[in-house]
């Protein structure tokens, strides 16, 4: 609809309609994967006491130690990932592309698509493996690395265009084979089902606010600091985001739901 039309009233309508399919999709998806599969493949399909049985989803989710903190970390890596720039990445790609290439600007945001899918298939082939931590904390490493270099090239200009363009295919890439996937397997997994659905819709709706916050502040950021400097600031989320991960975020690959419970509740070491 959008890439056919020029009227705004389609376009809202369009956005609102994709808003409602993807808010329903990362809301339910992770409660049907964490019902449905086998402990071995839940990064694959994602990219209780008694006493607690009884209690209400809300008051569980949050006087329960293990949902408690299950439920900061979780928050607290999507919040980083947020932080980390692919939204204002895939909104401006394409005025990016333009810039820096006019000619081949059309190319580039079709192999940028086909970049980001890319990425998702390699979590989903190795995040079974490879275990999530250590996915989360190479790939936000990536972004660190390919965020300052893309800063430094669009303020420089030292080299030619098609460099710059393959620095946003490398950050695109290292942020989706980790970073931007891995929270979503952890959101599927470490919630006991009877708070999966509250905490699945509670964080959803901070991460469309994030990322609301984040597309309106990165002109303010691009005015006071330049387009380059935005992307310092994501690189420094990045690597923020790694060193938050190595000490926050526990290792979930091949665990029950019971045994990451107890993970949580500190009885076990990562």
């Amino acid at each position: 609809m959008i890439s056919v039309t020029t009227s705004t009233k389609v376009v809202l309508a369009a956005r609102f309609l994709g808003g409602v399919s993807g808010g329903g999709f990362l809301v339910y998806a992770p409660m049907f994967i964490s019902e449905v599969a086998e402990d071995s493949v839940r990064g694959t399909l994602a990219s209780a006491p008694e006493e607690q049985k009884r209690m209400s989803p809300i008051k569980m989710l949050f006087v329960s130690p293990s949902s408690r903190r299950a439920f900061l970390v979780v928050i607290t890596v999507i919040s980083m990932q947020v932080s980390m720039g692919m939204v204002p990445v895939q909104v401006y790609a394409k005025t990016v592309f333009t810039q820096t290439d006019p000619a081949s600007a059309d190319m580039y945001t079709v192999i940028f698509a086909l970049v980001l899918m890319c990425g998702s298939f390699v979590t989903a082939a190795i995040a079974d493996k490879a275990g999530r931590r250590v996915l989360i904390i190479a790939s936000s490493v990536a972004v660190c690395v390919f965020m300052a270099t893309l800063g430094y090239l669009l303020q420089s200009r030292v080299a030619p265009p098609w460099v710059t363009v393959l620095v946003i295919m490398c950050y695109c890439f290292s942020f989706m084979f980790g970073a931007g996937a891995v929270p979503y397997v952890l959101l599927a997994e470490v919630f006991v089902p009877e708070v999966q659905g509250l905490a699945s819709m509670l964080i959803i709706e901070w991460v469309w606010f994030l990322n609301f916050a984040i597309i309106a502040i990165f002109p303010i950021m691009n005015n006071f600091l330049g387009i380059y400097g935005s992307f310092y600031v994501f690189s420094c989320c990045g690597m923020a985001n790694a060193i938050i991960s190595y000490f926050i975020v526990p290792e979930t690959k091949g665990l029950s739901n019971e045994q990451i419970q107890e993970v949580f509740l500190g009885r076990k070491n990562n």
